[in-house]
């Protein structure tokens, strides 16, 4: 009886909630970063990609030193975001 309850409750509480889900504008569902934010790239000359927080698990490897860009900087050098961060 308690796990008909539950699946209950959670079917109850995943169908209510999608509408508001669905009142979430174009604009910021898919939002780009912008312009002026900080990523990090690691300095080793081969990176290929910028990330938003130095607490990145995939940056916390980089052995190199750490530099700061903005997302524009970084997106002109050819850097696209790590798939961990973004």
């Amino acid at each position: 009886m308690r796990k008909l309850f539950g699946s209950f409750a959670l079917l109850l509480a995943l169908t209510t909630a999608a509408p508001i889900a669905s009142t979430i504008t174009a604009a910021t569902a898919s939002a780009p970063v912008a312009a002026a934010t900080t990523v990090y790239v690691c300095a080793n000359g081969k990176t290929v990609v910028y990330h938003g927080g130095k607490d990145c698990a995939a940056l916390r490897r980089c052995t190199y030193e750490v530099k700061s860009l903005t997302t524009t900087q970084a997106q002109a050098n050819g850097l696209r975001g790590c798939m961990k961060c973004y």
